[in-house]
Order: structure tokens, then sequence, then C-alpha cells
């Protein structure tokens, strides 16, 4: 009778711990990339929050987009009626005495194009004042044509007859985001994403825009949106309190905190808007008097509207670092451990930093002009590689 075994051979012990310890490997991978896509999906969940929320932004005065524009973005002044425009002029209790002159009569604040008084368009604005009912040669109105208002934070200096043309141009500057240092001066564009660009005619000494749009759409990706208003599109999406969002956003690198992803570092929110430039005619003489070259100074938003269907929209996307910032952003910052935080001086450095090393990761740019029509992705990208994550959403149209 052969002899019971009492106790496993050394070998088989072996196996068996072996076997465990290869399972034990598995589980451990298969957790840690649960956890990783459950923070992807709760970061996913917070970005997609910050767009719906922006998409609702409730304030008075125009469209959810146009507000948008002038109270959170700053790329866009506020339109109203010519009337209205003239009306807050005369508000001498805000406004300190005096009228503006063309020659010899005195009328009440004209809306010059060019600064030469030969400007027949020039003439035309000096006949809106009180009791004139003269017709306008170029198509305007004091009811239903369009002028910048007047910014009350200047007073009691009243604007300058070159302050309407700067505010709302007749070609929007270039975004300078992305200089080092970081510009101000958001990106506008003059035509929604996607559409051609208005077309430049030109006719002897004129320079003109007809309305008409190019046969191509202008160039244009998800890279160039600026990231320097985040702070203030946060603040707008409820996500940020005003009285403590600088110093929260900077600082507080929690992972639970909204405006951070689920591994606590922050969301770069990018923006751009659409909105039509001033009509302006430019010439290479002194004088101006050809009218077929002339149109009502918010000629293009009008074209607009029947080109497109509006003349005002905002393009958002959000952004996520993931696991870990960029090393030029920590640098940016001048962090002085793994959390990125900063001091208040160096948030448009830091902002146009992180966005620089999200966009080429997250490769923004092939989201291109044609990309609403075909997006090369569909709500959140994620991309790893070079040992580290980035998030990116697919931008939205905010009108």
């Amino acid at each position: 009778m052969p002899a019971r075994r009492s106790a496993f051979t050394l070998i088989e012990l072996l196996v068996v711990i072996s076997i465990i310890a290869i399972l034990s490997l598995l589980v451990l991978v298969v957790a840690n990339t649960v956890r990783k896509q459950a923070k992807v999906t709760a970061t996913g969940k917070r970005m997609d929050q910050i767009v719906m929320a922006l998409q609702v932004y409730t304030a008075s005065g125009g469209t959810v987009a146009s507000v948008l524009q002038r109270q959170v973005l700053r790329s866009a002044p506020t339109l109203v009626s010519l009337r209205e425009a003239l009306a807050e002029l005369k508000k001498t209790t805000r406004w300190s005495p005096g009228i503006w002159t063309l020659g010899t009569a005195k009328v009440m604040p004209n809306f010059r194009y060019n600064n030469d008084s030969g400007d027949q368009r020039d003439e035309v604005r000096a006949r809106f004042y009180p009791g004139d009912t003269s017709p306008s040669q170029i198509g305007e109105s004091l009811e239903h044509t369009l002028e910048a208002n007047p910014d009350i934070a200047q007073a009691p200096t009243r604007p300058s007859d070159t302050w309407y043309r700067t505010v709302w141009p007749k070609a929007w500057p270039a975004s300078d985001w992305s200089a080092d240092p970081a510009g101000s001066v958001p990106m506008v564009w003059e035509t929604p994403w996607g559409r051609p660009g208005w077309i430049d005619t030109v006719a002897g000494a004129y320079t003109w825009r007809n309305g008409e749009l190019a046969t191509t759409a202008a160039v244009r990706d998800l890279s160039q949106l600026s990231p320097l208003h985040t702070r203030d599109l946060l603040i707008a999406a409820e996500v940020l309190e005003p009285a403590t969002a600088g110093e929260d956003y900077r600082t507080d690198r929690k992972p639970g905190r909204p405006w951070n992803d689920a591994w606590g570092n922050p969301l770069i929110v990018l923006a751009a808007s659409f909105h039509p430039p001033r009509h302006d005619t430019t010439n290479t003489t002194a004088v101006m008097v050809d009218k077929p070259y002339l149109r009502p100074r918010d000629y293009l938003i009008t074209r607009s509207r029947e080109h497109f269907g509006y003349a005002a929209s905002v393009y958002v996307a959000v952004a996520a670092m993931g696991e870990k910032p960029p090393p030029d952003t920590l640098t940016a910052a001048a962090a002085t451990g793994p959390a990125l935080t900063w001091a208040a001086p160096d948030d448009a450095k830091v902002l146009r930093q992180a966005w620089l090393d999200l966009r080429v990761h997250a490769r923004a740019g092939e989201w291109n002009q044609d990309s609403f029509a075909d997006p090369p992705w569909k709500g959140l990208r994620k991309v790893e590689g070079e040992g580290r994550m980035s998030l990116l959403s697919a931008p939205t149209e905010i009108r």
C-alpha cells in the first residue's frame, strides 16, 4: 500500500505562488486601468458640464453668444441703434459738456469712418441730430443702423471720433495670445467657423467688401482658440466663485474641485468668437464720393444674417492634462513640486504654455475648418504617449 502524501512539494508550492503572483499582477493592472478610465470619465463629465453651462449662460442684452462676447470674452462692443448711441452722449450729467463740429456747423457728435472731413459718409453722419429728417445717402437710419455704444467707463471724457472705429474695426486685429509674452487681443473671426471669408473688392482707388463670400472656407483649427479667458469662462459657468476665483484656480489642486480634472490639475477652457466687422471703404485719395462703394456701417451684420442666419457665435472647447502637467507648463508656473500652482502675475504665462503643450500632444490642429461637417473625433479625445495623457473636447458653437 503506497504511502500517503502529507504536503506539497517545493516545486508545487513555487508553481502555486507563481500563479497567485501572476493573477495578482493581472488584477492590479485591471484595477489601475479601471481607476484611470473612471477618472477619464469623471473628467469628461466636468468638461461637458462647463460647456453646457456656457450654452445656457443667462444675462440681459441679446443672444447667449453676444452676451458672452461682451461681458466675458470682451471680444466685441455693445452695439445699439444710432439714436441710442447719440442719446447716451447727450447725457451731460455723465459726460463732460461739449459738442463736435464739422466745418462751421455745430452738430451732435458724428461717427466718422475716416479722419478727413471730405469723407462723404462723414457728411452723412453730421445729419444725425434732432430735427433733421434728410435721408442718408448710404442707407443708414437712426432707428435701424447699429453703432458701438459709448463706454460709460470712460466718463466724463467723451469718446473720440475714432474710438468707434477702434472698438468695432473694419478688420479684427490678429490675436496675440500665443505670443511670448502672451498678449490680450482676443481671437475673433469675421465669418463663422467652416464658412468662407468676405471678398475684398478693388476698383480704382477704392477697396471695400461687397457682402459676398469667397468660394472656400477660411483656414481655421482648434489650436487657434485662446486659453486666456479660462477663469472668466469658469466664472460664467458657475464653476468658480467670482470673489475667490483667482486664488482657487491657481492653488487649489484637490481632485474633487470642478475646475480641476480628476487628477487635480486645472482644466483649460478655450474660446474664439465670430462677429462681423464694421463695413468700411478705404481709398488712396483724400475724398470718397462714389456712392456705389458706400454701405451702412452695419452692412456685414445684415449680410451675415442673410448668409448664415446669425451674426454672432462663440466657439468653446475644454482641455485637460491628465495624470501630470507637462514639464514646460510646470516651468512656466515656477512650480517647486509636482503640483501645478502659480502666482497671479503668471496667469497668462501659465495658461498660454499649458495650451501650447496640450494642443500639440492632443493634435488639436486636426479639427480644422472642415471638421464640423466631418469631425475627426466626437465628444472627448484621449491621447496617450510620451509618458503622459491629454484630454480634449470637440469644439462647440454657441449662438
